[in-house]
Formats: C-alpha cells, structure tokens, sequence
C-alpha cells in the first residue's frame, strides 16, 4: 500500500477538517508563513498527525485563519483558547 492509498484511506474514514486536504494544506501553509512551524521535521509531524493539531486549527479558524507571526503569536500567548 502506498502512502497515498493510506492518505486516502485515512481521511475517508475521517471527519472534520483533516478530510479535507485543502483545508490541511491551507492550515499547513499558514503556519509555516507564520513560522509557527519552521523545521521540516515540524512539518513532517504535522502531515503524520494532523489530528494531534485540532486545538490549534480551532484557534485559526475562529481567528480568521490569520498567516502572520503576530497574530500567532496571540494564540501562543492565550494557550489557543478558543473563544467563539
């Protein structure tokens, strides 16, 4: 089985925002324009276990799902509380 076959399979059997891939990929690329993740080693967990990241993706998106240091920076402070 290939690792695409195991995505697939993976996030057909998943619900939420991580059987999207273009809501991963979007939340991906924000946080590495963020520098929020900023090692491959980050963004190789990231795509592994995107799941392990609901916490955070709650917090972008009931922030506007922002791209900017400074604004992570916020959830950083906040422990990515999420208030709605």
């Amino acid at each position: 089985m290939t690792t695409t076959d195991k995505w697939m399979m993976f996030t057909a059997m998943t619900d939420g925002w991580i059987a999207s891939s273009d809501e991963v990929w979007a939340f991906a690329r924000d946080m590495v324009s963020a520098h929020f993740i900023d090692t491959a080693e980050g963004l190789l967990d990231y795509f592994e276990k995107p799941w392990h990241w609901e916490r955070e993706h709650a917090w972008w998106v009931a922030n506007d799902r922002p791209d900017s240091w400074a604004v992570w920076d916020l959830g950083i402070d906040s422990g990515f509380e999420v208030n709605e």
